[in-house]
């Protein structure tokens, strides 16, 4: 299982795999997928995880709605553009084939910050619009165009890709 999501610190390399090897929740520890993250020969960072929210809150879900054993590769992206949305999409494919895994890729993102409802749905649907289309460049081109707060953008490119 693949978590890919934003920084919010600013922590880390461009895209960054976390130095532990368990993470733990409130249901129960959660091992990282070793041989996985080291086929990806992506920088590892003791701190784009150490302060980050984002991937970690999804771990109780998953724990709780997932009934067989799985293990996780949680991913940082503190530069999220469609180059680095494309390269990771394209290691993480190459590396499941490579290794015969079925693998799930959860991305973790919050759409408008700080927005009235009405304007937040707005700017929101600007987003989603090229999301159901599957455009990647196009989630890019209208956040920056529109100025959009979407935190995990550069991971929804990710699985789009």
């Amino acid at each position: 299982m693949i978590i890919v999501n934003p920084s919010h610190t600013g922590y880390g390399e461009a895209i960054s795999l976390d130095i532990n090897e368990v993470w733990g929740s409130p249901m129960g520890a959660l091992e990282i997928d070793l041989d996985f993250e080291k086929e990806l020969d992506l920088l590892y960072s003791k701190d784009a995880h150490k302060y980050e929210h984002s991937g970690e809150v999804i771990l109780p879900f998953l724990k709780y709605f997932i009934e067989s054993e799985f293990k996780i590769v949680p991913i940082t992206m503190k530069i999220q553009t469609y180059k680095n949305a494309k390269y990771l999409a394209e290691k993480i494919d190459k590396i499941a084939k490579k290794q015969g895994k079925k693998i799930l890729v959860i991305v973790s993102s919050d759409f408008s910050h700080y927005e009235k409802k009405e304007v937040g749905y707005k700017l929101d649907q600007l987003a989603i619009d090229r999301i159901m289309e599957r455009d990647s460049q196009g989630v890019e081109n209208t956040v920056e165009e529109y100025n959009l707060s979407i935190c995990g953008y550069g991971p929804i490119m990710t699985l789009l890709e």
